[in-house]
Order: structure tokens, then sequence, then C-alpha cells
């Protein structure tokens, strides 16, 4: 009887069912306060209903033999369960919670944790880096002839109800596309191989798509964006053309 609360498929099943449950109702649920409502249910629920099986599978043995003697008895025999139940608490149930489920509960919450970061995880490699996302949305406000799109805080906050991605992340990355030329030359090498790595994801996105009149309206953010500076001998150069759905790049230095 008392067996089930100690096994990892129940305890497993058990977790992940309240832990659901709870986050349905409240979307700041933690893996923390499921665990301390898993201890509580083992004591509140199976020692306690452990115990009381016990007791009564004993009252049901003495009932049938005394009939008489049972209400003289009931005081004793409440306080012989008693001592009874902190026996049993310190030699099996304190042991048992100790020793197997507690171990077992905590191993059973690091796994679950650890699957749903491995999902986000893997998530958020599908998804476009910020500044690809917001080179997309650049994009198509250019192709729908509207030019509205800024860096400040009311089209970040739009962006973020479309994509769910971090407001001030939107921001700092919607100000890349419009950055002046001091901060322009201040750009390290990394950075600006960083940036054109995200106009690469941007090509790629809307070729996904056979958007191809997006091709060239990118082509001049990233020229404008990552303009070499005047004293710079370095020229890049690239050459587009639409070919059977196709995009070649050639650079020359």
């Amino acid at each position: 009887m008392f067996e089930q609360p100690l096994t990892n498929t129940w305890i497993d099943q058990e977790f992940i069912s309240l832990h659901t449950t709870q986050l349905e109702q409240n979307e700041a649920w933690t893996t923390k306060v499921t665990r301390l409502k898993m201890i509580f249910l083992f004591w509140s629920k199976y020692v306690t209903s452990h115990w009381a099986a016990v007791f009564f599978i004993s009252v049901l043995i003495i009932l049938p033999a005394y009939p008489n003697l049972f209400y003289t008895f009931l005081l004793p025999s409440i306080i012989v369960n008693g001592i009874t139940l902190a026996i049993l608490t310190l030699f099996i149930y304190l042991p048992l919670f100790v020793n197997e489920f507690l171990p077992a509960l905590e191993n059973i919450r690091k796994k679950y944790e650890q699957a749903q970061h491995d999902n986000k995880e893997k998530c958020r490699k599908g998804q476009l880096s910020n500044l690809s996302l917001c080179l997309v949305f650049y994009i198509l406000d250019k192709l729908c002839n509207e030019g509205k799109l800024q860096p400040n805080d009311q089209y970040a906050a739009l962006l973020t109800q479309l994509s769910g991605v971090d407001q001030g992340s939107l921001n700092k990355n919607l100000e890349l596309i419009y950055p002046d030329k001091t901060k322009r030359n201040q750009w390290t090498g990394r950075k600006r191989t960083e940036i054109r790595n995200r106009f690469q994801e941007a090509y790629n996105f809307f070729e996904s798509l056979t958007l191809y009149n997006a091709t060239p309206l990118l082509y001049a953010l990233e020229q404008k964006i990552l303009a070499p500076a005047k004293n710079n001998t370095t020229s890049l150069q690239y050459l587009f053309i639409k070919s059977s759905g196709d995009r070649v790049i050639t650079s020359q230095w």
C-alpha cells in the first residue's frame, strides 16, 4: 500500500501532472513550489492514509473479539496508535522519505527542468536572431512603402507583441539599423562580422519566402550600415543576380 509514492513512475507522473495543472492557473509557478506540494502530498495523503489503515485494521480485529470492551479500550487504543504513529514515522516513514522519496523527487525535478531548458534552446536556435528579426521587419516595412519603423520604445513594444522577444533587446537592435557615423566607425571587426552574419540570416529568410524584391532593399541597407570608413582602403562589392529564383553573391576585395 505504501509502495506507490516511492516509485519513480508515480513520482514522475504526479509531478508533471501537478506542475502542469498549476502552470495553467499561474504562469509564474516554479518547479520548486511543485516540489514542496509533492512533499506535502507525501505526508498529508499517503502517510496519513497508511497510518489510518493500520489503525482501522487493528480496530476491526479487536472489535469482533471484544465487542463489549470496545468503548472501554477506545481511549487507550487511540493512545497506543498515536505511539505507533510516532514509531512508524521514526523508523519507516522518515527513512523512506529521506532515502527514497526525496532523492527521487529531486532527480525528477532536475530532469524536468533540463528537458524544459533543452526545448527552449531548440526553439531559440530555430528562431531568427534579434537583429535579423529587426532587419526582416524593416524590409517588410519598406516593401509596404510605409517607412514607419523607428528605433524607439513604441515600435520595439509592437515588435515584442509580434515576436515575444524582450523589448529592450529589440530597441537596441533597431538602433543598429539607424546608426550614426560616430558609432558605426567605432564598431570592431568582430562586431561588423556579427552584423554581416545577421544580414545573411535575413537574406536566407527572404529567399525561403521567394521574396526576391526584398534582396536589393536589404543589400542597400547592408551597404549603408557596414560602409567602410574613409581611411579604409579595403572595399567590398556585392553583385546580386536573380536567376531561376537564385541569388548569387560575388565579392571583390
